[in-house]
């Protein structure tokens, strides 16, 4: 029973770990814009051909996704096929260099466009998840674009799953601070393993040393009853009697 309540104690302390762990990256690791080392072009299920560029650190991980129809023209299919084209030639352009590239098919496996949630009016957004080992907590900044005389604005921008504590969240530039509460419940599955593992250690060796301590000394490793010239159970709390020190 104490063993199962310190594995629970550890799961918990675990949670709260993950997600202490989590905001504190969100709220001091500065997130750099660039080099942006995944891209990633795509047909989504709402037949519009998007595009994302992904900084990944320890910590961190960075979707910057946009419609490609504002860089590209022809139908979605031609738009798309326009992009990773011109991504293969940035791959090999780059390739040896510090500004090394990978050109990936298909949406990101979290986020905005994981289950298709841009919405109709978004053409522009960054998704961004923090934590370690894995990034486990999300927030997203979504936004629309419009001409304005030969630059391209942005407008509508919403603000998904965050907690703000400065700054003025943008789809384009990271220079704000806030807090990620959108899940990825596969990491924070990976995240709280670790840290309850962590915890259980923590907890656990303690108990262990103090125990052999007692057993060496001659007294019941549970209780610390005096066991000289008492053979079987402690008569104190009924625990077997361990006379090993092991």
């Amino acid at each position: 029973m104490r063993g199962m309540r310190r594995i629970l104690l550890a799961l918990v302390l675990g949670a709260l770990t993950t997600v202490a762990v989590a905001w504190t990256l969100a709220a001091f690791m500065p997130v750099p814009m660039y080099p942006r080392r995944v891209v990633r072009d795509w047909l989504g299920a709402d037949g519009r051909a998007w595009g994302s560029a992904e900084v990944v650190l320890p910590g961190v991980h960075d979707v910057w996704w946009d419609d490609l129809a504002d860089s590209y023209a022809g139908t979605a299919e031609e738009i798309v096929e326009q992009a990773r084209i011109r991504h293969a030639a940035l791959q090999a352009e780059r390739r040896g260099t510090p500004e090394e590239m990978r050109v990936a098919d298909g949406p990101p496996r979290w986020g905005t466009h994981a289950r298709g949630r841009a919405g109709p009016t978004n053409t522009i957004g960054s998704d961004t998840a923090y934590g370690w080992p894995l990034p486990c907590l999300w927030l997203s900044v979504r936004s629309a674009t419009q001409q304005a005389g030969t630059a391209i604005a942005l407008v509508d921008e919403n603000f998904v799953g965050m907690m703000r504590l400065s700054g003025e969240p943008s789809a384009r530039m990271r220079t704000f601070r806030a807090l990620p509460v959108l899940p990825r419940w596969g990491a924070i599955g990976a995240d709280v393993a670790f840290w309850g593992a962590a915890w259980w250690v923590l907890i656990t060796l303690p108990v262990v040393l103090r125990r052999r301590a007692r057993v060496r000394r001659g007294r019941c490793g549970a209780c610390g009853y005096d066991l000289a010239g008492i053979g079987g159970s402690c008569p104190e709390c009924g625990a077997a009697a361990d006379r090993s020190g092991a």
